[in-house]
């Protein structure tokens, strides 16, 4: 039994007991009382349902009405069948001005004889009548009347309680109707008369129905004959023992789960979540005791994984934040970025990839769990294609399931769910941050929200790496040819000579200028003089090795650190780069020039042993290959640089 039916059987019990108990005690006091107040009740009843009677009159006035302007609007047919069907009479007919039947439905009464009332002690009705004269092309008269059956089925919905019995005599003391069989024999002896009588144990009253040519006869059970006031009074007692005993038993049960459950909402309250509450019965208490213990592991559950989510996330900020303060490796930062975002989210696997320079595709920068996903280190995605080039091309992030709702890229990683988001530097997409897999079910918009914040965070820290990058490249780089600038090449040579003194290891440097290349200014302009720059140290770094350092050391002045050569390789090379200048005519924009360099070259340990000695003693060589004529090289002569 549940506890809802104990408190519904309880309130029963402490509410219902004491009245009726009470109502005993009256009528076994007052039994006169108790008739006179039920005959008068009686009377009240009996014309109650004399008023219900004219009521179905008016009722059947009203369907008449109701039902000729129908037959006006539709057919008679229709209409009547409406008025039986759903307004529910016994019969309806429709006449035209003659008294011909158009249409009917029903076992029609007689005509109304008084007031609404029809037909005769066989089959008397309450009918109500109504007339229209239609206009139009064909006017016409219609006459309809509609009637409610009387009889004992009436009577029964008219009765206001089910102990009351009610019958109607016609004219001729003849029944028409009742809702008692035994009633039918007795109410012809009865006359119409408003005082309540007693016989048999029953009281009757009989009263005219009002404005209807009949008498209408209710009886009731006299109830005043109560019983004995011993065991009333017995029964009162034995009431309220039940009563008390009752109400103490539904506080107990009622109030002891609860205390239960109170006491373990006090232990969680205070921090202590282990505290659960004893499943007994399977009542609604403890149904509240199961979804409570159930709201606790969950609470607790819950509690575990943030506290393990903020002791991963503080360890992950901090070690974030450690690599972006101590480092500018792009690589480093990158992986750094790729694994909070993993742990972060829980993926089971994830990628970082770059847009190539120039170039239209992206490839693999970092990869986590990329294994048997069918993505390779080699692989390169196009802009705009796929779901990591459909990101990068348009900037937006992407959440779904390849092959479903999205069409990953031949080369893409293959996976069942991915998030992929836009990374960016200088207000452009440089990459994107793709995740696959969650470990326990599928990712979110949360995730998506989350992953595209911190993608937005992390590509402040890509920017300034790249922008740091750019900083150090451009202090190093000759903005005009994109060569070593003097200060690289300074560096670049004190660490060779100190290199080549340490291992006694040969070292060579080639110096080269433009012959005539104040000609080339004034005649072409400074936009050719500079194409003729760039073209130079293109040719240079072409023909030398990838371990030799091409730089700009002033104006028309290019510069050649040779690694690992003496003056012999240095001389042969110095042979090969001027016939690669003056062999080709330099081709700047419709210009056609003829450019040749004078070259003079040094090493060590012939020619010096310090850097300032290496390009005294070349500048030497390179005025010396002037004097003879230019478009020329010459290598310095041992005692040919100065003090």
């Amino acid at each position: 039994m549940t506890l809802r039916l104990r408190l519904a059987l309880a309130f029963l019990g402490v509410v219902l007991v004491p009245l009726v108990l009470a109502a005993f005690l009256v009528e076994s006091t007052v039994p006169r009382a108790a008739r006179d107040q039920r005959g008068a009740r009686l009377s009240a009843e009996a014309a109650s349902v004399v008023q219900r009677l004219g009521d179905r009159c008016d009722r059947a006035a009203t369907l008449a009405r109701v039902t000729v302007l129908d037959a006006a609007a539709r057919t008679p047919a229709a209409a009547v069948a409406s008025a039986v069907q759903q307004g529910r009479a016994a019969y309806a007919v429709v006449r035209d001005g003659s008294g011909v039947v158009l249409a009917h439905a029903g076992t029609p009464a007689l005509p109304a004889s008084r007031g609404c009332a029809a037909g005769d002690a066989r089959h008397a009705a309450l009918a109500g009548a109504a007339e229209l004269q239609t206009t139009g092309l064909k006017p016409r008269t219609l006459k309809v009347v509609v009637g409610f059956d009387v009889d004992g089925a009436l009577l029964s919905t008219l009765r206001p309680t089910g102990d009351v019995e009610l019958a109607l005599l016609g004219p001729d003391r003849a029944v028409v109707a009742s809702t008692d069989q035994a009633l039918r024999s007795a109410a012809t002896t009865v006359e119409a008369r408003p005082e309540v009588s007693s016989k048999d144990g029953r009281l009757m009253v009989a009263i005219p129905a009002g404005a209807l040519p009949w008498t209408l006869v209710a009886t009731a059970t006299d109830a005043s004959r109560g019983l004995l006031p011993l065991v009333i009074l017995s029964a009162l007692v034995v009431a309220g023992c039940a009563a008390w005993l009752l109400g103490r038993r539904l506080a107990l049960v009622t109030t002891a789960p609860l205390a239960v459950v109170a006491s373990a909402a006090s232990q969680i309250a205070d921090g202590d979540l282990s505290a659960r509450v004893p499943v007994t019965g399977r009542d609604e208490v403890a149904e509240l005791a199961t979804a409570f213990n159930e709201m606790t592991e969950r609470l607790e559950a819950s509690f575990g994984e943030l506290q393990a989510s903020r002791d991963q996330l503080r360890r992950d900020l901090g070690r974030l934040g450690e690599t972006l303060s101590s480092t500018h490796d792009l690589t480093r930062i990158l992986a750094v970025i790729l694994d909070t975002a993993v742990e972060t989210l829980r993926a089971t696997a994830g990628a970082v990839f770059l847009t190539s320079t120039g170039e239209a595709d992206l490839y693999l920068k970092v990869g986590r769990g990329l294994d048997g996903r069918g993505s390779t280190s080699t692989a390169r995605l196009a802009l705009g294609s796929g779901v990591i080039g459909t990101v990068a091309a348009t900037a937006r992030p992407l959440r779904g399931q390849p092959g479903v709702d999205l069409s990953p890229a031949p080369g893409e990683p293959t996976a069942d769910d991915v998030i992929a988001v836009p990374l960016r530097a200088s207000g452009r997409v440089i990459g994107v941050l793709a995740l696959y897999d969650r470990a326990s079910g599928a990712f979110t918009d949360e995730d998506l929200d989350s992953i595209s914040t911190f993608a937005g965070q992390a590509s402040v820290a890509v920017d300034n790496v790249l922008l740091h990058q750019e900083a150090q490249r451009l202090s190093v780089t000759d903005g005009l040819t994109g060569l070593s600038n003097y200060r690289a090449f300074q560096r670049q040579l004190a660490r060779e000579v100190d290199r080549a003194l340490r291992f006694q290891r040969p070292l060579a440097l080639l110096l080269l200028d433009i012959d005539n290349f104040k000609q080339v200014n004034d005649g072409y302009g400074h936009q050719v003089g500079d194409e003729v720059l760039v073209e130079l140290g293109r040719r240079l770094q072409h023909e030398v090795r990838d371990v030799d350092s091409v730089a700009r050391y002033g104006g028309e002045e290019l510069v050649v650190v040779l690694p690992e050569t003496d003056s012999e390789g240095a001389a042969l090379l110095a042979g090969r780069v001027h016939e690669a200048i003056r062999g080709t005519p330099f081709a700047v924009g419709a210009t056609t020039l003829a450019v040749t360099v004078s070259i003079g070259v040094s090493s060590l340990p012939d020619h010096g042993s310090t850097p300032a000695e290496l390009i005294r003693a070349a500048d030497e060589a390179m005025y010396a290959a002037k004097a003879a004529g230019r478009d020329a090289w010459r290598v310095a002569q041992p005692g040919q640089v100065a003090d």
